[in-house]
């Protein structure tokens, strides 16, 4: 049994192609625009100067495994994982670059 009382005159499309470009193109801009070191760096040097290299391990295995659950996600873009990787990439220089601060102000004056 078909019902042909309900008929439809043309296919609109509540969003178009060029409405899901102009999403993508303004959410990679937003997305360059963020600095991941600022937001979100590593926290593993203490009040004291100390670092707590445990911490910082745990941070970065952390890290890590959101990163590679993303391909979990819904609604995951590539250019997600890109933002992901690059955030992690410089909140890991960073920490780095910190914790040779500490050792340099530990070791000055060996070796001379």
């Amino acid at each position: 049994m078909v019902n042909e009382s309900i008929t439809v005159d043309e296919l609109s499309h509540v969003v178009t192609q060029n409405d899901l470009h102009t999403i993508r193109t303004n959410r990679l801009k937003w997305l360059r625009n963020i600095n991941p070191t600022v937001n979100n760096p590593f926290n593993f040097i203490s009040t004291n100067s100390e670092p707590n290299l445990e911490l910082l391990k745990d941070q970065i295995s952390n890290s890590v495994r959101n990163l590679a659950s993303m391909e979990e996600d819904f609604l995951v873009f590539p250019s997600d994982i890109d933002a992901e990787g690059e955030a992690l990439k410089a909140r890991f220089g960073d920490a780095v670059d910190k914790l040779c601060k500490v050792l340099k102000k530990k070791t000055a004056g060996k070796g001379t």
